[in-house]
């Protein structure tokens, strides 16, 4: 398997990084359909470009000014408290069923905010952002923090 990949490895850290990857996109996803190990690896590779490029902006005027207000409203939010309460028992089998209804949701409507996704499947806001969290873990779904409300999207 590993060398059939191999081919696509470079490709993937073009993709990711914009640059010509010898193969259209849709060879590459095709390959993707049917290899978790490169699946895995444009991830990383995902994960370690959007970590690089945030840091980056974190260094520049408009960062740290985004940086100081981010904070300023965490603090206001703070102050008014947490969501609204829970709505119900928090279990781990709650947790497990509500994350399938988190990945049926995302499957069928894609990429959805994270701060509205407890009121599109009526759930409570505590454990739709666990059971958001427990496949994020999993790898099930990626949560695109630098967005700003976070995108929850499937993988």
């Amino acid at each position: 398997m590993k060398n059939q990949c191999q081919r696509y490895e470079k490709a993937i850290t073009h993709f990711v990084t914009g640059e010509d990857m010898g193969m259209s996109k849709e060879e590459l996803f095709e390959h993707l359909k049917s290899c978790k190990n490169c699946r895995r690896d444009l991830t990383e590779w995902q994960d370690t470009v959007t970590v690089m490029r945030t840091e980056a902006f974190s260094k520049t005027p408009e960062g740290q000014a985004k940086m100081h207000s981010d904070l300023a409203k965490l603090k206001e939010r703070m102050k008014t408290g947490l969501p609204p309460v829970v709505r119900e028992e928090i279990t781990t089998e709650k947790i497990g069923l509500t994350a399938g209804e988190v990945w049926r949701f995302l499957d069928k409507h894609g990429s959805t905010s994270l701060p509205v996704l407890p009121e599109k499947i009526n759930r409570d806001p505590y454990l739709t952002i666990l059971s958001t969290g427990w496949l994020a873990k999993e790898n099930k779904v990626r949560i695109d923090a630098t967005k700003q409300p976070p995108i929850v999207t499937n993988v």
